[in-house]
């Protein structure tokens, strides 16, 4: 058998099988399983574009008209009759033109005429506007309008790359250089037509002809489709599909109309155009392995895109959460609690006191109740509004709820409190309180109570108490009884202010004043007026005793009415301030210790030298000069102002924190000169204190407080002194005279002999069980 026999014999052989696949085609219906088997797979792998954007884009109105549009696009690339005889038509010139392509294979013809019958047959098969058609319905089935939309403004640049593809792949599929076997060729023509075939016949929609043919081509093929150098290569591989195209492109018709409807679509991106050599055929190893890369790529993007998304869904979630917590509390604020509700409509009347302790809290956090009003509202359960408020500050200002609980608040008189003593209250403070003496004053027996966390301080006072006592005691005298209070006017001029100053020195005039001022109270009595000026500013120092009151309250209101009979007489006076710090209350001043105020006292006593050896363990020489160096060089170097004493603010700070006293008064009130002498002939010790300023009183302030007023009736002046006004405070003022001198013989004594240490790590440095 020469050549031309075996030839002829193989092109009828190619013949038979083209006519075989013709003629079998249009017996394969759409309801095959075989067809829709393969549609169902090629459907999976090469029309489910993963889409991040499905939800957003679905919701968007243009961009569900605009897929409605494609959907109905897709409608009319259905079968019909009249295709399906055009396809039939168009079939048996494919094989004509496959058999034909054979034989010329066969004798030898060239790469570019197998090139053409190709191009030829995929055209023809194409029919026109298939290509658009599939990716129409590309477009429409994936949903994502708004990629395709967005894709057809690149659609001119020619070539386009699907979403998906590394860099590495594409340098992979680049990197073969070796031309396709003619075999491969034919078996790819081949197999596009019979795909085209049966699909047609099936009745399956445009696209998925069309990616049937291309499956069908590829996989015949083993993935290789002949090329040139400047032609154009398609690879799909799987859900990702690489294409290069140049200018000088020869390549099928059917191809270059479908990757650019896709890319018009947004299902290609654009690649760089380049010359491209002549790629080898690819095995079906290389061909899963590629795909299985590919797949792995998108797996991992979509992973990656899903972790997002999760995330943000669990952060919308939260922040969705707190916008209900929110809203919910906003809700309750604004809202009558239900309790208070069901009250309010079985006819009960809503009061403050009728709701619940948590309905309270409610209304302190809503702001329609102010915490300094629990009190009030609460008036028949004091106690009650101070647990509510305790409650209130460790839920909205963030107070330590331990805190809170270790401060005591039960058991307590708070009516004594409320509108009183102390505002927003939370409970009290205990103070531990020890009793000096009692020592011998004035004839009489009086005990010194001491409010102090000082360790030490009761007990030497104590033992200065025993000394004072043991040698016969101590006597007092009160030189001078008035509270204080200085107005500063301001006068047109200073020679109106000298004006007021002079008519203020006129006895009747003062008589008017005090006869103003006396009848704001039953006990405050006005004493007298010192007018000092300052450039056209009067400072009028009322001074006045108040009865067994401190006296400052009393004092201001008679100060105000007095002011107003000069107002009748100087309209043009101007008050500028009811305190202009001359009174002067509650700091170190000059006045105070020179002329006074509350209450003066010189209170002495004489030690005899056996009870300052044997109590004090001193003698009195040392007392004396260490009290010279002390007491009165030492404060002298330091510019001290009534501070010539040991430590007088000691003793009058915890007699008044015991008897309820106004703790910062202890200012002007520790005013004290301690003066040690020796007498008769240097065997015994001459002590005194005198105290120009002393500021206490028995009724008022803190005086009524349980725990004050049973020290105060300890010492014997509670309240009012009846029969005499002012006798009882004048007694306190005297008490804490003679307690101020018993702790100043202590210590004195202590220092002069070495024992201040000693006795303070007894005393006080105690470890804490």
């Amino acid at each position: 058998m020469n050549l031309a026999h075996v030839r002829i014999y193989w092109s009828i052989l190619a013949i038979c099988l083209c006519e075989c696949v013709f003629w079998s085609a249009p017996f394969v219906s759409a309801d095959h399983p075989s067809v829709r088997e393969y549609y169902a797979q090629t459907n999976q792998m090469f029309m489910e574009v993963p889409n991040e954007n499905l939800v957003e884009s679905a919701r968007d109105p243009a961009l569900q008209q605009a897929a409605e549009q494609q959907k109905q696009q897709e409608r009319q690339y259905e079968p019909t009759d009249s295709a399906t005889s055009l396809s039939s038509s168009l079939m048996l010139g494919a094989a004509m033109s496959t058999g034909v392509l054979v034989f010329n294979s066969l004798m030898g013809g060239s790469s570019s005429e197998q090139k053409r019958s190709i191009s030829s047959s995929s055209s023809a098969s194409s029919n026109s506007g298939d290509g658009e058609a599939a990716a129409d319905a590309v477009a429409a089935k994936s949903k994502n309008s708004k990629l395709s939309l967005a894709a057809r403004a690149s659609a001119a640049a020619g070539t386009f790359t699907p979403v998906g593809v590394s860099p590495s792949e594409k340098r992979r599929v680049s990197n073969r250089n070796q031309p396709p076997a003619p075999s491969s060729a034919l078996l790819g023509a081949a197999g596009a037509i019979t795909a085209a075939a049966v699909a047609r016949r099936s009745g399956l929609p445009a696209v998925q002809r069309m990616w049937a043919a291309t499956t069908s081509r590829r996989v015949l093929s083993t993935g290789a489709s002949t090329t040139a150098s400047g032609s154009t290569r398609t690879q799909f591989l799987g859900p990702v599909a690489h294409h290069q195209h140049s200018a000088a492109s020869a390549s099928a018709p059917l191809h270059r109309a479908v990757t650019s409807a896709l890319g018009q679509r947004g299902l290609l991106q654009p690649s760089v155009t380049h010359q491209r050599m002549p790629q080898p055929a690819l095995s079906a190893t290389g061909l899963r392995t590629l795909v299985t890369k590919s797949s792995g790529v998108v797996q991992d993007k979509v992973a990656v895109a899903d972790a997002a998304r999760l995330e943000l869904d669990q952060s919308a979630v939260e922040q969705q959460q707190q916008q209900q917590q929110q809203e919910a509390r906003q809700r309750a604020d604004h809202c009558v609690p239900d309790s208070a509700q069901i009250r309010a409509a079985a006819g009960h009347e809503l009061t403050m006191a009728s709701l619940s302790d948590e309905e309270l809290l409610n209304e302190l956090s809503a702001g329609r109740l102010a915490p300094h009003k629990l009190e009030s509202e609460l008036k028949n359960d004091l106690e009650r509004a101070v647990r509510v408020r305790r409650a209130f500050y460790v839920r909205e200002l963030g107070l330590p709820q331990e805190a809170v609980e270790r401060l005591p608040y039960q058991h307590y008189d708070y009516a004594n409190v409320a509108g009183a003593c102390c505002e927003n209250v939370l409970g009290y403070v205990p103070i531990p309180v020890g009793m000096a003496g009692p020592v011998l004053l004035d004839g009489e027996m009086v005990p010194v109570p001491m409010a102090t966390t000082e360790g030490c301080l009761v007990a030497s006072t104590h033992r200065g108490c025993k000394a004072i006592t043991e040698s016969g005691g101590a006597t007092s005298v009160v030189l001078a009884d008035g509270m204080t209070r200085a107005p500063v006017v301001r006068m047109p001029s200073a020679a109106r202010a000298a004006q007021l100053k002079l008519w203020l020195d006129v006895p009747e005039n003062a008589e008017r004043v005090a006869a103003a001022f006396n009848s704001t109270s039953r006990f405050a009595r006005l004493s007298s007026v010192n007018a000092t000026v300052a450039s056209r500013a009067v400072y009028l120092r009322f001074t006045a005793v108040t009865g067994d009151a401190m006296g400052m309250n009393m004092i201001s209101k008679g100060v105000e009415k007095a002011l107003s009979v000069l107002q009748e007489e100087f309209e043009d006076m101007q008050v500028l301030a009811l305190s202009g710090n001359m009174c002067s209350d509650k700091k170190p001043s000059s006045v105070n210790w020179v002329q006074g105020r509350g209450k003066s006292v010189v209170c002495e006593a004489i030690i005899s030298g056996e009870v300052v050896e044997k109590v004090l363990k001193s003698n009195v020489k040392d007392i004396v000069e260490l009290n010279h160096w002390k007491n009165m060089v030492g404060s002298a170097l330091a510019g001290s102002i009534g501070g010539f004493n040991a430590h007088a603010s000691n003793n009058v700070t915890a007699i008044f924190l015991a008897c309820g006293q106004d703790p910062a008064q202890n200012v002007e009130s520790s005013n004290c000169m301690t003066n040690v002498e020796a007498v008769n002939d240097g065997k015994d010790l001459y002590l005194s204190v005198t105290m120009p300023s002393i500021e206490v009183g028995t009724v008022g302030g803190g005086t009524h407080l349980p725990g004050q007023s049973a020290m105060l009736e300890a010492i014997g002046v509670k309240g009012a002194n009846l029969e005499n006004p002012g006798e009882n405070a004048r007694k306190l003022a005297r008490v804490v005279a003679v307690g101020t001198m018993a702790g100043e013989l202590s210590l004195l004594s202590a220092l002069a002999a070495g024992h201040l240490v000693k006795s303070h790590m007894q005393h006080n440095r105690k470890s804490n069980k």
